[in-house]
């Protein structure tokens, strides 16, 4: 009986890690409500460290991106939101020379979408970061979780 159980769990392991491996992230929904998750890049001499208690809230619909302050201020930008492929080469000159920045090598679905030219969004495997530019280089990448669709 020891032997079916553990069989039985072995077979399901391995049938939700082939599920895992043929998701297909090529068309993420990047519509809805987003919070902060975690800092996934930030400027070194960055003067501003967000954590869930001081980070914005992000809302996502067809042609705008909305942030909405812990203090209450909101900005909206009209955005257009044209998606492209990212390329690892051109994503690592987006960073000032002489830091460690992010490795997306690793990421089978790499895409961005054009904001502004303070914010850009990147969908990396799924998951949805938040970049702010600071004279055409990053400045912070926040990694952000979906909290209600739109």
């Amino acid at each position: 009986m020891r032997k079916i159980v553990s069989l039985l769990v072995i077979i399901s392991l391995l049938l939700s890690i082939a599920a895992c491996a043929k998701r297909d992230y090529s068309n993420v929904n990047i519509k809805g409500e987003y919070q902060f998750e975690k800092i996934i890049y930030l400027i070194p001499w960055s003067s501003v460290y967000v954590t869930n208690e001081n980070a914005p809230k992000y809302i996502i619909t067809e042609d705008t991106l909305t942030i909405q302050q812990t203090g209450g201020t909101q900005v909206q930008i009209e955005a257009p939101f044209t998606k492209s492929e990212v390329d690892v080469n051109e994503f690592a000159s987006s960073f000032m020379p002489g830091f460690s920045i992010p490795q997306i090598s690793a990421f089978k679905y790499r895409y961005q979408y054009s904001v502004n030219d303070q914010f850009r969004l990147y969908v990396m495997d799924g998951k949805l970061w938040i970049a702010q530019l600071q004279q055409d280089k990053i400045w912070s990448i926040y990694q952000l979780i979906k909290t209600k669709e739109n």
